[in-house]
């Protein structure tokens, strides 16, 4: 069960072995927490899809930039309270950002309105059609789902089982909160994600591809 004493992330180790010496998974114990260590979970969120984050920030720094400040709002789906995070032998390693599908629409509208707040009338309505191309390219999100948001794992850690364990992480959590139906999206051409996630006994239920954005995204389901 991942702990939730107060800290601060340390450096990423780059390490050249890939090995886990010693595992623990975090929880953020409040806010005064989350904003210590945004900027080390805003670059982990943005490398899980950053052309995603292109079509709605319009490029890389402005991106990080607004999503240091999500993580840090209550209402965001991107709200650090909601992340587990993995430390391999005392180094930060990776992230896993999930929550019950109940809670995913009211934290999209927050999102929305924050980010329809930040920009001027031309960018608005580039963002609503933009927005309005990706939201039709994934499925519903049931209440009964569990949706795992975002994960990433550090280039200096992967190969070594972090992600996996990430995963079942939030899979437990899930499992402990009632849900029985796990869902995510992800890039279809994010080999590496996918050889995981299929692993894990998720499958893929629908595949869009967005020709304006040059991706496409697999819907993905495991039921226990």
């Amino acid at each position: 069960m991942p702990t939730a004493d107060t800290f601060d992330l340390p450096p990423v180790l780059h390490r050249t072995d890939a090995l886990v010496r010693h595992l623990e998974l975090r929880h953020l114990n409040d806010m005064e927490d989350v904003a210590r260590n945004a900027e080390q979970l805003s670059g982990w969120v943005l490398q899980t899809g950053t052309r995603f984050f292109k079509a709605i920030f319009g490029d890389d720094d402005t991106a990080r930039c607004q999503l240091e400040r999500w993580i840090c709002r209550g209402d965001s789906e991107f709200c650090g309270l909601l992340a587990t995070i993995a430390l391999n032998d005392f180094s930060p390693a990776g992230v896993i950002v999930a929550m019950s599908g109940s809670e995913v629409g009211r934290r999209r509208r927050s999102d929305f309105l924050a980010l329809m707040g930040a920009s001027g009338r031309e960018r608005r309505l580039m963002l609503k059609q933009n927005l309005q191309v990706l939201a039709n390219a994934t499925p519903p999100i049931r209440e009964s789902d569990f949706y795992i948001r975002s994960l990433a794992v550090d280039k200096a850690h992967r190969g070594c089982g972090i992600g996996r364990a990430l995963i079942n992480a939030a899979i437990n959590d899930g499992a402990a909160a009632g849900h029985r139906r796990f869902r995510l999206d992800v890039d279809t051409d994010n080999d590496p994600a996918l050889a995981l996630y299929r692993s894990c006994g998720f499958e893929a239920i629908s595949e869009s591809w967005l020709p304006q954005f040059g991706f496409g995204m697999y819907s993905m389901v495991l039921e226990t």
